[in-house]
């Protein structure tokens, strides 16, 4: 996202690397931080979801109303697509606030999993989505770039 920065004008370049950057080192930090530590987990996941949904939605309104070239405006989709799931995973109605009220064992979560369990599918969900805006910028990016130095 840093490197998508780069390519955007004026401040709000800036505004979309940190928001970048937090989404980076947040979603570096769920891993540091597995579910046998939950509550730092949670709490850098719930950061994650967060900062990505900002990443997203900044990205993507600055595709729709900007006058820029830099981006086709196709770029929106996977843009909104990565918002509205970050989003679905973030209020989606939970049984007790997960980012403050945590269970008091792990063992509440793993016994008490719904067949289908839609938090867990919307948070595989958002992931995947920036992973696919992520996927799909360095293509566009890569030919483009194969195109001005052929």
């Amino acid at each position: 996202m840093i490197g998508v920065a780069r390519l955007l004008p004026g401040w709000f370049r800036y505004v979309f690397a940190v928001a970048g950057l937090a989404t980076g080192i947040s979603g570096t930090l769920v891993g540091v931080f597995p579910m046998n530590q939950l509550k730092p987990h949670i709490q850098v996941a719930m950061q994650f979801f967060n900062m990505g949904m900002l990443s997203m939605t900044l990205f993507s309104l600055y595709v729709l109303f900007a006058r820029q070239r830099t981006f086709p405006r196709w770029f929106v989709v996977p843009g909104i697509l990565a918002t509205a799931s970050f989003a679905a995973f973030l209020y989606f109605p939970t049984p007790g606030d997960i980012s403050g009220g945590l269970p008091t064992t792990q063992a509440l979560i793993i016994t008490n999993r719904p067949a289908v369990w839609w938090l867990a599918i919307f948070e595989w969900a958002a992931v995947g989505a920036v992973l696919g805006w992520v996927l799909l910028m360095s293509l566009y990016l890569w030919t483009q770039a194969r195109k001005a130095g052929a």
